[in-house]
């Protein structure tokens, strides 16, 4: 399902659920059911929203655009094998706007590819792992890539030039145990932002939400919260035409009558004007 806010939340179903509801979009089954592991991406072009999901049953990635109505369809030529990780992303910038482009890898090989008018997806990196797989655009069209490295301990960065190389670099040093989601936004002036999730340095145990930022070649990690589940499906991040940057991440709390609760939790970085003289990516 995907919901939108618009002087109150609703929501609406895209593809199916693994209850096998039956119902036929565009000409393929909505009872599909996707691979939990691999969390469903979304995309806004000119032309509406993009979804893609893993079909488990299949082995295959599926997409569906909003257009006037949602209607599915296989994108078999971009699928990554069972187990994978999916991400995609728009573009916004002129000529090329709504263009999309799509990530995802297999093992620890990351491939990507633009939607169209490309014959043969990049392989991006090899060996390198490719966990949790998160993708951006910048404002040049250029495409980045994020992605844990769990046997390497880090969490690397990768965007591709104007001559279709990629270059792979470590963005954060954390030797994390398990695959957890990133969030991954490039502001309109170049520099590169991944929120991630890693255990707090002075409570172990304890998972907090971390920023790396990159501007030129240099790399800053900053604690945003301490509060946040370490179960979180998911880690959205944008950045505004102004350089803020938006999140949303999952809280569960214990009320004053001792009742767990569940926050889904709104989170917005406004923009800063480039100087750091604090050197933590502030």
């Amino acid at each position: 399902r995907v919901a939108a806010a618009e002087g109150g939340w609703a929501s609406e179903e895209v593809g199916g659920t693994s209850e096998g509801t039956s119902e036929e979009v565009g000409g393929t089954s909505s009872g599909t059911s996707s691979d939990v592991r691999v969390p469903p991406a979304l995309a806004a072009t000119a032309g509406g929203l993009l979804a893609l999901w893993t079909d488990r049953s299949a082995g295959a990635l599926s997409l569906a655009r909003s257009d006037d109505d949602w209607r599915a369809q296989a994108a078999d030529a971009w699928a990554p094998p069972f187990g994978g990780f999916v991400s995609v992303a728009a573009r916004a910038a002129e000529p090329h706007a709504g263009e999309l482009w799509i990530g995802w890898s297999a093992g620890s090989t990351v491939r990507a590819t633009a939607a169209e008018g490309q014959d043969a997806p990049d392989t991006v990196a090899e060996g390198l792992g490719g966990e949790a797989l998160a993708a951006a655009v910048g404002s040049d069209g250029a495409p980045h890539l994020a992605w844990w490295d769990l046997s390497a301990g880090a969490l690397r960065h990768a965007a591709r030039d104007a001559l279709g190389d990629w270059a792979v670099e470590v963005a954060v040093r954390a030797p994390v145990p398990v695959s957890r989601p990133l969030g991954l936004a490039v502001r309109p002036d170049g520099a590169v932002d991944v929120l991630f999730l890693d255990a707090l340095p002075d409570a172990p145990g304890e998972i907090g939400l971390f920023q790396a930022t990159r501007r030129g070649a240099l790399w800053s990690r900053t604690l945003l919260t301490a509060s946040v589940d370490a179960e979180a499906g998911a880690l959205p991040l944008r950045a505004g035409e102004d350089g803020a940057l938006f999140t949303v991440f999952p809280r569960t709390f214990v009320d004053a009558e001792g009742e767990r609760r569940f926050a889904l939790i709104f989170g917005q970085r406004p923009p800063t004007d480039g100087a750091d003289p604090g050197c933590n990516g502030e």
